[in-house]
């Protein structure tokens, strides 16, 4: 059930992002892995430490806006799957379940300044509750949120989940976003390409 009292309306809220300076870069490609007689293709994504992950038919690796790494399906516009990589000084006091409710909370109170719409659907829980995922062998921190975008004159409303987790002094930001009707479906793809990811160095 989404949590009513931190609705905002407005016009159309823009992506959250951490200053550029503050973003680690991510040089992504399909890589092949053979697999005894099969070649697979996989996402590798170079930088300070190299990650791997399933490739799945129908993506396209993208130009990041405000990520070190996104994808986005070919055929479902507004769906997309990134990752952003910083140093744990972007967050201080460390990525808990108290410090990203006061990110939340920012986002919440930015929108509102500036007249946008602004739903938040899932709050941060503490560590002894089921995950909806898990990358990188961590169990992550997740809030969800709606925000309202203009598409081709047509306002939707985009469901945005995002997952924070620490890892070796490192800060990764994993998100999910689709239009809200669709965003179950996409939410069971990215799943699988989230649990596949590992280091490889």
């Amino acid at each position: 059930m989404y949590l009513r009292h931190f609705v905002f309306l407005a016009a159309f809220a823009t992506p959250f992002a951490l200053p550029a300076a503050q973003i680690s870069p991510l040089q992504a490609k399909i890589v092949t892995e053979k697999l005894e007689t099969i070649e697979m293709p996989r996402i590798r994504l170079e930088g300070e430490r190299d990650i791997q992950l399933d490739y799945y038919d129908g993506f396209s690796i993208t130009k990041p806006k405000n990520e070190s790494f996104l994808l986005t399906h070919r055929y479902l516009p507004n769906h997309e799957f990134s990752l952003t990589v910083f140093p744990d000084s972007a967050i201080p006091g460390g990525v808990t379940p108290g410090n990203i409710s006061k990110y939340l909370r920012k986002l919440s109170e930015g929108a509102i300044r500036r007249q946008e719409f602004f739903e938040v659907v899932t709050l941060p829980t503490d560590d002894n509750t089921p995950t909806k995922l898990r990358f990188l062998g961590a169990k992550p921190v997740t809030i969800e949120y709606i925000i309202k975008r203009e598409v081709d004159g047509e306002t939707m409303r985009i469901f945005v989940q995002e997952n924070w987790a620490q890892l070796d002094g490192t800060t990764y930001l994993l998100r999910i976003e689709a239009p809200e009707e669709r965003f179950e479906n996409f939410f069971n793809m990215a799943k699988g390409m989230a649990s596949s990811m590992y280091f490889i160095n």
